[in-house]
């Protein structure tokens, strides 16, 4: 049970809500977004979903189809994000060499505004630099912000909710925050999650699932930024990459299983299926509508025991639930 108090509430405040007028609308006419992007040295929370385009000729609203995701999420919590006047979203995508795709996105773009397009080339095996490149990106364009999401587009977020656990997060101190996981390297160069580094360990570090992650503006500034150069990268798996970067650092480590929940409960914050990389989209609509997600959320939120038999050391990180 958290103990913080009402005084905590710095990030979830509701002096933070904006006009209704400001955030109900999502189209695009004439290049202009008609909602208000907040202004951003404001932004204090930025979420970043990471996305690609669909390849020609994808089954409509299969695994792969990833315009169907985010126009999905656009209408089940994206535009509850934008009632904050200090958070800012976009979808996270690369360059394509293929110009279709490349004009399927830009029209996309042209549409709905919410684009952060990076100036790398997007492919599975270049997902580590992508995210390095993204999370230089946002403190380029939100030099303010205080905690950076890094989450996949079939993952759900209960924005309110997450301000909240971003509260405690703050009262912890914790920079690097999501749900631990332990595996070994992919040594076979055929496999997807190949790490051309496999050699350097039996088992990778403790490190937090990739499907979605926070990191604090300290850890960015401090840690990213200053070494980005000489940042290793791991192809696929971007996740294990960055738990490299922040164990090379100061960042203080914090497991929250709120973060990847199979179902709503006063503790969620995110929907998220480890075990499937994701939350199957044919089940968003039924889990969105479930009373535990739709309730107004109570501060301070109650917290989900760690992983800590799975993975011995966790223990620890009780402690640090304020």
């Amino acid at each position: 049970m958290s103990k913080l108090t009402s005084k905590a509430r710095l990030l979830s405040a509701n002096s933070h809500m904006r006009p209704q007028a400001e955030w109900t609308l999502d189209s695009v006419e004439g290049g202009k977004a008609s909602w208000v992007p907040p202004k951003p040295e404001d932004v204090r929370v930025f979420i970043g979903v990471m996305t690609a385009a669909t390849s020609p000729g994808t089954e409509p609203g299969s695994k792969y189809d990833y315009t169907a995701r985010r126009n999905k999420a656009r209408q089940l919590w994206m535009h509850l994000a934008r009632r904050y006047g200090h958070v800012a979203l976009a979808f996270v995508v690369g360059r394509s060499a293929d110009p279709g795709r490349e004009a399927a996105l830009a029209a996309e773009q042209r549409r709905h505004g919410d684009f952060m397009v990076l100036p790398v080339e997007d492919r599975y095996d270049n997902l580590s630099n992508k995210t390095r490149v993204y999370l230089r990106e946002v403190l380029r364009q939100y030099p303010n912000v205080d905690y950076v999401v890094k989450m996949d587009d079939d993952v759900l977020i209960l924005p309110e909710r997450l301000l909240m656990a971003a509260d405690s997060w703050t009262a912890m101190g914790a920079d690097y925050v999501g749900c631990a996981n332990k595996v070994q390297p992919d040594a076979d160069p055929a496999s997807r999650y190949y790490n051309p580094h496999h050699r350097l360990v039996k088992t990778y570090p403790l490190y937090f699932h990739g499907s979605n992650y926070m990191l604090s503006g300290r850890i960015v500034r401090d840690v990213i930024l200053p070494n980005f150069d000489n940042l290793r990268t791991a192809r696929s798996t971007e996740d294990t990459a960055l738990s490299w970067w922040m164990l090379a650092s100061d960042a203080v480590f914090f497991e929250d299983r709120r973060l990847c929940r199979l179902t709503c409960d006063a503790a969620t914050v995110a929907l998220a299926d480890q075990e499937h990389a994701g939350f199957p989209m044919e089940y968003w609509d039924e889990v969105m509508s479930n009373p535990g997600c739709t309730a107004p959320a109570e501060f301070p939120l109650p917290y989900v025991p760690v992983q800590y038999r799975k993975y011995p050391g966790l223990e620890r990180m009780h402690s640090m639930m304020v």
